[in-house]
């Protein structure tokens, strides 16, 4: 196809440009275009690829090169417009060595002859020892099924590889594991735990204790002793699981199983674990978190009768939902002073379905404030059931990290190897928006991982649309996220909210942004009460009344030195019923 040129795909969606147009492509199907592509002007395509941090290169059916972006020609040491009608075979020559050309361009032809993707992992570069790349390769066909090329998107993932290498050899960065994870007891309410293999003692966290209904002078750290406090029925598969653990390559470890206390209580918990190796690989330590899991089983098993008993009652569908969405809502600390903060969560139906969506309110240890939201894909048990440990996950590095971009980082990679783990693949995706501010300045950063852009309505009436579009938490084993900087000054508003406020549709046409900021146009100078309201007062009449997913709207505002004189130290929290 002369003169057009496939460019980039991340996340299943792909750009095609010709000259001056640049079209948005969907490859979920990868080997041919869509039947009808959306055009869209922007004039400066060139610009934006090239201030991308990953590689493009496209190689065309005759392995000649027919673009490479200047990320990816820096870290061959080449010029782009030099590269440009090479060989890939002459290319990669020149640029690294005759072996890697070796080994490349067999692959590239693979991937053209038999329209498979490629992914190599960790290829360090010849040039550069211990710079590593991913290198996604993936067939380009026209709309007729004809090869135009292999497009070659090539990823940093070098801290990644470098992290990796350090939690196998560091013995101090699993003592960093696990006082990681003792701030997420603090801030997350679950006890903490490790497991000595050769001594066979077990150590608990005081949260543990609590969990378990023990004191600590009823228990001696062994692991008979602790088995005696598993449910009969649950002792055998909770022992062939720990031992499995050991006999595989994969180190984590998730299980969930019941508990008896003394009282005769039974409880529900949610172990994950992961296991420590020595120089000769041999397993040391399992350490790990206990989670109290027994309301959500209470609720799982509520919802599953409901279903059996083929109750159609829209009163028992709604309360069944709303036991599971409201763990999903914060019992919030008072909103810091000098700030009013008003925050809804309204269910989009009255039907069994039940939403991901989720925030949460908390201090930080050095004393900021942080507003964390989030929406997992999908609904039902399975996405309330992850919105909880992501909403617990997140804020635990919220908590101790204090910096939204290093704490989505962090989080994002966790989440990837538990539900790997746990799945095999991530079958679902979680966006995050969580943003900290420094109470006495108003100086806030926010990062957001695929969540709807951060809004800040100035006291004079402008809009600010903070910066947003990094991938989702979970997605991906090695995201590093950013964060961007703004402030709130005396009278300013700043709004989150879930898809549910800005995908509401009326005759194929969303609320988004611009809905959001007609509403601010008209109100957004009253109360965070008044503006949260109003802002889904607004989407629900775009969509005809009600709105079709679950949706949460937080409205803070940093008040002006009158507006002190005033109780406004409170968090008004409403979860949309009548």
């Amino acid at each position: 196809m002369p003169g057009e040129m496939p460019r980039l795909n991340i996340l299943g969606v792909s750009t095609f440009c010709s000259p001056g147009r640049l079209y948005i492509v969907d490859f979920a199907c990868p080997h041919h275009f869509m039947d009808a592509v959306r055009p869209m002007q922007l004039p400066h395509l060139q610009d934006v690829l090239d201030k991308l941090t990953i590689g493009i290169v496209f190689v065309d059916t005759s392995m000649r090169l027919t673009y490479i972006n200047l990320y990816a020609a820096k870290h061959a040491h080449a010029i782009p417009e030099d590269s440009i009608g090479k060989t890939l075979l002459e290319f990669l020559t020149s640029s690294f060595d005759p072996d890697s050309a070796a080994h490349l361009v067999p692959i590239v032809k693979n991937v053209l002859n038999t329209g498979k993707p490629i992914i190599q992992d960790r290829w360090e570069s010849p040039t550069e020892p211990g710079f590593f790349t991913e290198q996604r390769l993936q067939r380009i066909d026209d709309a007729q099924g004809n090869p135009l090329g292999v497009l070659i998107t090539i990823n940093d993932v070098t801290d990644y590889v470098h992290t990796e290498h350090a939690l196998r050899e560091s013995e101090e960065q699993w003592k960093r594991s696990e006082q990681i994870l003792r701030l997420a007891e603090k801030a997350g309410n679950v006890g903490s735990w490790s497991w000595e293999i050769q001594t066979g003692e077990v150590w608990w966290s005081p949260q543990s204790y609590i969990i378990y209904g023990v004191k600590p002078e009823e228990y001696d750290h062994k692991r008979s002793t602790w088995f005696s406090f598993i449910h009969p029925e649950d002792r055998h598969h909770l022992e062939d699981e720990s031992y499995e653990i050991f006999a595989s390559v994969d180190p984590y470890f998730r299980s969930e199983f019941r508990i008896v206390r003394p009282n005769g209580e039974i409880r529900w918990v949610e172990a994950r674990g992961l296991v420590t190796y020595d120089s000769l690989n041999n397993p040391i330590e399992l350490v790990g978190v206990n989670i109290d899991i027994t309301e959500r089983k209470h609720t799982e098993d509520e919802l599953r009768q409901a279903i059996e008993m083929e109750s159609k009652s829209r009163s028992l569908a709604q309360h069944q939902s709303e036991l599971l969405q409201r763990a999903l809502l914060p019992s919030p600390p008072p909103a810091p002073k000098g700030y009013a903060l008003s925050a809804r969560y309204v269910p989009g139906t009255p039907e069994l379905d039940i939403g991901g969506d989720f925030y949460d309110l908390l201090v930080t240890e050095d004393g900021r404030f942080a507003i964390l939201i989030g929406d997992v894909s999908g609904k039902g048990v399975e996405a309330a059931s992850m919105a909880s440990p992501t909403r617990a996950t997140v804020g635990a590095f919220a908590y101790d990290i204090g910096k939204p971009g290093h704490s989505l980082t962090h989080a994002s990679a966790v989440i990837y190897a538990q539900e790997k783990q746990r799945q095999g693949y991530m079958h679902q995706f979680v966006t995050v928006t969580l943003v900290v501010i420094e109470v006495d300045t108003g100086r806030l950063m926010n990062s957001s991982a695929g969540h709807p852009p951060t809004i800040i309505r100035r006291v004079d009436g402008i809009i600010d649309i903070l910066p947003f579009g990094q991938p989702p938490v979970g997605l991906y084993s090695n995201t590093e996220y950013t964060e961007s900087e703004s402030i709130l000054n005396p009278g300013d508003k700043m709004i989150l909210y879930t898809d549910g406020i800005s995908e509401a549709q009326r005759d194929h046409e969303f609320f988004d942004v611009c809905g959001i900021g007609r509403t601010l146009e008209r109100c957004g100078h009253l109360s965070p009460d008044i503006v949260v309201d109003q802002l889904i007062a607004d989407a629900q009449d775009w969509a005809g009344g009600t709105l079709r997913d679950d949706a949460v709207a937080i409205v803070i505002e940093r008040l002006q030195e009158t507006d002190h004189l005033f109780d406004s130290n409170t968090i008004n929290q409403q979860t949309g019923q009548e």
